[in-house]
């Protein structure tokens, strides 16, 4: 497995949402320790610790995914790639190379992408054929704790924020034109900040989460749902060892779990021809 050296986004708009999500998660986790569990149980109670440990284990997973999100190089640059145009692949004039099957190149990035899926500004990167495992796995970590905090926060913030009322559901929702209109000041502004950053990390989170999971089980990447091709689906058992590697059932629980990959990103079994290279979209 290859390594990027640079792990920051190349192009200026991804800073926004890069930076965003790193501090996001890590508020998050702090609100949760510092605030929120010592206001449900007193000091040293049993339940304290289980918190503690579920939540940082969350967050360890989302962390962990994240970093191998952007430090796993999923581009074709320093393979050896043929000279000879192989059947079944094309030419890359950007990068003037030959470029394998279900590869792209991704404008943002400037390089061709091994089994491209979509360019992510979250993360400054493309989800590629080496961390589409990390990303499934970021998301569906992300969507647990933020399901997570949402159930652990709803008593505390109504009561903070001083009944279930129409106002108050109007600043949990939508905090900043609520400051706007005077509604909240101070803390109860940033309760509301971190009650409507939950609910829309996992509305979306969740979104993503279903979308790519139908994918993963579908043996496709979003270009290929996009066309219905369905050439790539080898079964569940299969697309699921495509994408979380040989050892998939234990490889979602932590990134560092190993699982190597079947395959290199350079060619590709399909379901009508399971010993042949894969045909190009």
């Amino acid at each position: 497995m290859a390594y990027r050296r640079n792990i920051l986004p190349k192009v200026a708009s991804d800073w926004i949402p890069f930076v965003g999500c790193i501090l996001l998660i890590l508020t998050s986790y702090l609100f949760e320790m510092l605030f929120i569990i010592p206001i449900i149980y007193p000091a040293g109670h049993t339940m304290t610790y289980v918190h503690f440990c579920a939540l940082t284990f969350i967050v360890a997973n989302i962390l962990g995914n994240f970093l191998m999100l952007v430090l796993v190089d999923v581009s074709s640059t320093g393979m050896f790639l043929p000279t000879v145009l192989k059947p079944e692949w094309r030419y890359c004039y950007e990068c003037e190379q030959n470029s394998p099957p279900r590869s792209h190149h991704c404008s943002l990035c400037n390089t061709c992408i091994l089994r491209h899926d979509h360019h992510c500004p979250f993360t400054g990167g493309c989800i590629g054929h080496a961390n589409v495992r990390y990303y499934v796995a970021f998301l569906f970590y992300v969507a647990v704790g933020a399901l997570y905090a949402n159930v652990m926060n709803v008593d505390y913030v109504v009561e903070e924020l001083g009944g279930l009322t129409l106002a108050n559901v109007f600043m949990m929702v939508l905090p900043f034109f609520a400051w706007i209109a005077g509604y909240c000041r101070g803390w109860a502004l940033f309760v509301s900040f971190m009650t409507a950053a939950s609910l829309a990390a996992l509305l979306y989170d969740g979104f993503l989460l279903v979308y790519h999971a139908v994918l993963v089980a579908h043996g496709q990447t979003t270009h290929e749902s996009a066309r219905k091709n369905r050439l790539y689906d080898l079964g569940l058992g299969r697309n699921l060892e495509q994408v979380f590697g040989m050892n998939w059932k234990l490889a979602w629980l932590f990134p560092l779990v190993p699982s190597p990959l079947p395959g290199d990103g350079l060619e590709f079994q399909t379901r009508k021809l399971p010993m042949e290279t894969s045909k190009t979209l």
